[in-house]
């Protein structure tokens, strides 16, 4: 990886820290009223860790006058790290929100992977390997997700939980 590919992706991740902490923040207040729950505010938690984690390299990363090729290849391993931990608390967070709605079609954890995906586009662009990373583990949580209801529930399956598993599949088949 580059140096201009790293500190373009601090610079990305520094200046989107706090627009993805009003997202999860949001999603967190509407899932916690909806279920009546504070489980979200826990679940969240763990996203935050993981944020806060990739937030801090960013600024060590823009806080070097020189990074030498040693410090890049640390810096995108701990960044490939920290992807697949932010991504799996994601999905931690959409699986526990599906599992804890009464109904069969999760349009949480659909939002969820909308965002996401959208997040995976505008801040990983840049970094090949993280975004792989990130859409491998979207894809496959969301997908388990989808099918979880169907599978779980197969005599009295919804349609709506059909609807899902075809607009997820779509959805990881676009990532």
């Amino acid at each position: 990886m580059s140096r201009d590919a790293l500190l373009s992706f601090a610079r990305y991740g520094v200046s989107l820290f706090w627009l993805r902490q009003v997202m999860f923040v949001g999603a967190t207040i509407g899932t916690g009223l909806l279920l009546n729950s504070v489980v979200p505010v826990g679940l969240y938690l763990v996203c935050l860790l993981a944020e806060l984690l990739e937030f801090r390299d960013a600024r060590k990363v823009l806080a070097s006058a020189e990074l030498s090729g040693p410090e890049i290849e640390h810096f995108t391993g701990r960044a490939e790290w920290i992807a697949a931990f932010s991504s799996s608390a994601i999905i931690l967070y959409a699986a526990t929100v599906a599992a804890m709605e009464p109904t069969a079609f999760h349009f949480l954890s659909f939002f969820y992977m909308f965002a996401a995906a959208l997040y995976g586009a505008m801040f990983n662009h840049m970094l090949t390997r993280l975004i792989m990373i990130r859409c491998t583990i979207y894809s496959v949580g969301f997908l388990g997700i989808a099918s979880w209801e169907i599978l779980d529930d197969w005599p009295d399956v919804e349609t709506a939980a059909y609807v899902q598993l075809i607009a997820v599949s779509s959805g990881a088949i676009f990532l």
